[in-house]
């Protein structure tokens, strides 16, 4: 759970600094993550989100200036929910190596019917060949390689969005997938002022992401997400990005997800066993944990949990380990009432 995040990030009275601290986000991240788990192992994987074409939501592509050429996004919102007297947060999302295509076209619905303006961004420029595997990497190619021209395709989108009076311009966040994962760490490196990033599968081996310098005095302004698969990022590729971010103070979050977890987890028709292959859990797990990113980019983190009436309060305690084994006993307590709770609900 990032900088500043030390042992005993949920024992709520816990207060050693730079040892032992509560961390209110780090508590309500991961206890809402460890629900999830319960309810899958006690009920069983929720079938993960799709976003059919829903009538209750306008759609459109938009054609926009994008550094030389004409780039063509597409847009999604409601728009009883979304008007010009009460402006809604926006997310941009950076297409994978295969272009902007259905697949983020479905996101950006998944995305409007949360309430959200979405707007998937064309990054290649309208009319780029993307028919094969070669010509993804072509396109691909030319933009990591030249991460100026990259970053001003994205900063051309957001630009575009900036356009829509329903769109409030202070709540913006960018979810980028694959090539476009590693579009929003390099946005996140570079500085770019935007509310948060959410990147799934990102390409951060050094040779194809901006690799900030041990001199940059650049601080990480936007909030970081990032799902990572164990067989598609390196451990070292991992632990460089980690070290950056701690660097530069960001406010990040990398969730690891294990075994047979490859490139293209999230890509539904994904199907290259050893190399892209989605992965139910994977997709599922992440989503969820985006939604509520989302939430507390623009409206606010909730509360953590608590159980105050039926468990004891931990007792005052002078020693670290004092604290541990009475913090400890409240949260036996807490995690007892909850599983009740679920075999109550189930």
């Amino acid at each position: 759970y990032g900088k500043d995040v030390f042992h005993s990030f949920t024992e709520w009275n816990a207060n050693f600094p730079g040892q032992a601290i509560y961390d209110h986000r780090a508590d309500y991240r991961s206890w809402e993550s460890t629900k999830l788990f319960l309810q899958e192992l006690f009920t069983g994987l929720p079938a993960a989100e799709r976003g059919p074409e829903n009538p209750m939501l306008h759609t459109a592509l938009q054609n926009y200036t994008c550094s030389t050429t004409t780039c063509q996004g597409y847009l999604a919102y409601n728009t009883s929910h979304c008007t010009d007297s009460s402006p809604c947060p926006a997310v941009v999302i950076i297409q994978d190596w295969t272009g902007m295509d259905e697949y983020e076209k479905e996101r950006a619905r998944m995305l409007a019917e949360l309430g959200y303006v979405a707007f998937a961004a064309d990054i290649y420029g309208f009319g780029t060949p993307v028919e094969n595997m070669a010509d993804w990497g072509a396109a691909a190619g030319a933009h990591r390689g030249n991460p100026d021209l990259y970053m001003a395709k994205i900063n051309a989108a957001l630009e575009q969005l900036e356009t829509y009076n329903y769109v409030n311009t202070s709540q913006i966040a960018v979810v980028g997938y694959c090539f476009g994962g590693t579009g929003v760490v390099n946005m996140a490196i570079l500085g770019f002022n935007v509310s948060g990033v959410v990147g799934y599968h990102s390409g951060i081996q050094p040779g194809s992401r901006v690799v900030r310098s041990s001199s940059s005095d650049v601080p990480v302004v936007a909030k970081v997400l990032l799902h990572s698969g164990v067989d598609d990022d390196a451990r070292t590729d991992i632990g460089l990005l980690v070290r950056e971010f701690e660097a530069a103070n960001a406010k990040y979050e990398i969730a690891r997800y294990g075994k047979d977890v490859f490139h293209s987890f999230t890509e539904w028709n994904a199907n290259f066993p050893g190399q892209a292959i989605y992965d139910h859990r994977a997709d599922y797990r992440s989503w969820e944990s985006t939604k509520l990113f989302l939430h507390e980019l623009f409206i606010h983190l909730p509360d953590a949990e608590r159980g105050p009436e039926m468990c004891p309060e931990s007792t005052t305690s002078t020693t670290e380990s004092e604290v541990e084994v009475n913090h400890a006993a409240t949260a036996v307590c807490r995690t007892a009432l909850f599983l009740l709770g679920t075999l109550v609900l189930f």
